[in-house]
């Protein structure tokens, strides 16, 4: 069948559990509620694209994660607006495909709120996490692990109530608030000498707390 460029963004799906797309190259756009809502998205042949959208707060973190297949490119945006997406570490797995991007718009107050760890999120290059100021587990119910030291914009990491392994960005001024429990706060000492961190370990846990300076050039 022929490419198609569809958004969905601006109706309503309601009983609908699969999405599949056409031989050819589709571009699907959808809200992030709406993205969570289905069970399966299969885009098919073609080097496919599928947009998720966020405007304001939005938590999809109660609903699934759909299975996702033959999306070449997966990008999640903002509004122009401040953005905060609440979601599971796997739904987030989820959306990141292949050479996609995250970038939540140019508003210099918009947050990823984690309940668990998103072994995608922690492994993505720098150019492909931007315009996000705050990536926060403070909503976790267990330890998380948060890696943004491949990204060197400034933005500010908070850690959830439990024992987390936490990475700073590169960025100069970001932030980490470890909260309480037995963090482990990463630091990548080669960029020392030109740029400043904060770091809050929490007190009054009697957690044993850590900083290491690692040495990654």
């Amino acid at each position: 069948t022929n490419a198609t460029t569809v958004n969905f963004a601006g109706g309503t799906i309601s009983g609908v559990e699969t999405l599949t797309g056409s031989s050819g190259i589709d571009t699907v756009s959808m809200s992030a509620a709406q993205w969570a809502s289905f069970g399966t998205i299969d885009l098919a042949g073609g080097a496919d694209a599928l947009n998720i959208a966020v405007s304001g707060a939005v938590n999809i973190s109660a609903a699934g994660a759909p299975t996702v297949s033959n999306v070449e490119t997966s990008n999640l945006t903002g509004s122009g607006g401040a953005v905060t997406l609440t979601l599971t570490g796997a739904q987030l797995d989820a959306i990141i495909q292949a050479a996609g991007t995250i970038d939540l718009g140019a508003n210099n107050s918009d947050t990823i709120a984690l309940t668990s760890t998103s072994a995608d999120l922690n492994g993505l290059a720098d150019g492909r996490l931007v315009n996000v100021e705050a990536v926060s587990a403070s909503g976790a119910a267990a330890g998380v692990t948060i890696n943004l030291g491949a990204q060197t914009e400034t933005m500010t990491i908070t850690g959830s109530a439990s024992g987390d392994a936490l990475t700073a960005s590169t960025g100069n001024n970001s932030v980490v608030n470890a909260g309480s429990g037995g963090d482990t706060v990463t630091i990548n000492a080669a960029a020392l000498t030109t740029r400043a961190w904060t770091v809050d370990l929490g007190n009054g846990d009697g957690a044993v707390d850590k900083i290491v300076f690692s040495h990654t050039a």
